[in-house]
């Protein structure tokens, strides 16, 4: 999607100036959008103020932080109740064996795109 050259608190501001009685045509041209725009604009943005908009973005990053601690937190959890298993180790060391084996046979961008081991194969010859 593309991004609007309007900040949202100027679109607010926009809305504003129609609402103060300035015909929609000539608010359109002045400010270089479609009628199409200012309408769609309208839809989103009536009733709102510039401080309220703020505030629902500050509420909109909060919330985000919020549900990124909760991944988090509900990711450790159930890596304890993995290791609190009595077969843990057996499948902590399968996912180490696992994570070993993928990364000894797959190339990688950062290594110029060489497996690890001829990497460090490569690295010691030189």
């Amino acid at each position: 999607m593309r991004k609007s050259k309007f900040k949202e608190n100027q679109i607010v501001g926009i809305l504003g100036e129609g609402e103060e009685g300035l015909p929609v045509a000539e608010l359109c041209r002045k400010h270089g959008i479609s009628n199409a725009t200012y309408y769609q604009w309208k839809s989103k943005y009536s009733g709102i103020s510039a401080s309220e908009l703020k505030r629902i973005k500050e509420l909109e990053a909060k919330n985000s932080k919020l549900k990124r601690m909760y991944e988090e937190l509900a990711l450790g959890r159930d890596y304890a109740k993995l290791s609190n298993r009595p077969d843990s180790k057996t499948v902590i060391e399968q996912l180490q064996g696992w994570f070993d084996d993928y990364n000894s046979c797959h190339s990688h961008s950062a290594l110029g795109y060489l497996p690890p081991k001829l990497f460090r194969e490569k690295q010691s010859v030189t």
